[in-house]
Formats: structure tokens, sequence, C-alpha cells
């Protein structure tokens, strides 16, 4: 089985996980906000200049990472342009060494007698001679 790089949401279920680097820790959502930060002026400026023998490209960084901003496409196959918007997304992803594996409860345990019936209380109250 083929493991994969799994996203982590900085917004909601894992913004308060915690990355550990060999230098600092930081929460998800903190390292999410500092990479956006630090992509703001220049990330948007470098891609501006590259762009630029093409014609460059339109908004600023609220429109590019936020809002969205307005184009047209056309895909392979289609019968003509169509209108929306687009915008950047940063996710960062993660590859755990280990896979993670369910915590078992206590009951299900190797060293558990038996498991457990709805029906044992039943049992206990009918007669043995039945």
């Amino acid at each position: 089985m083929e493991r994969k790089f799994q996203r982590l949401d900085d917004e909601h279920e894992d913004k308060d996980t915690v990355l550990g680097f060999p230098c600092s820790m930081l929460k998800v959502s903190d390292f999410m906000k500092a990479v956006k930060e630090g992509l703001q002026p220049v990330g948007l400026d470098q891609l501006r200049n590259i762009l630029n023998k093409r014609g460059g490209i339109p908004g600023n960084f609220d429109q590019w990472y936020e809002q969205g901003v307005n184009l047209e496409f056309l895909k392979p196959g289609a019968k003509g342009w169509k209108t929306g918007k687009l915008r950047i997304r940063i996710t960062l992803e993660l590859l755990p060494d280990e896979p993670e594996t369910e915590e078992i409860p206590a009951s299900n345990e190797l060293g558990a007698s038996k498991l457990e019936s709805p029906l044992d209380d039943l049992r206990q109250m009918m007669p043995k001679d039945s």
C-alpha cells in the first residue's frame, strides 16, 4: 500500500496541531500565517516579474489569495471560453513516518477474557437448570 501525504487543514481540524522542527515549535495555524505573510508582497511580485514576458497578471495579494482574480478559461474539448475566478491556495501536507493506528478500547485488548454482550445480564438471571 502506497503511503500518501495528508493535507493539513490550517483553519479548522489541524489548526492546533504542533509542528516540531529542530530549532522551533509552531502550531499549524501560526506556521501557515507566517508562510502567507512571507509570500505576500515578495512572492506575488516575483510571479508578476516572471509572467511579465507573457503579459503579466492583474490583481493584488488579497485578490489572489482570498477573493480570487476574474479571468476567462478554455478547457480542452470545451465549446468555448468560460468566465470565473482563480485564486492561489497554499497547503501543508504531512507524511508520518509511521501510519496512524486506531486506539483499541480496553475491553477489546488481548488481556480481556471475553467480549461483553448485552445479553450477559439476562443469562445471569436465568436459572442454571434450564
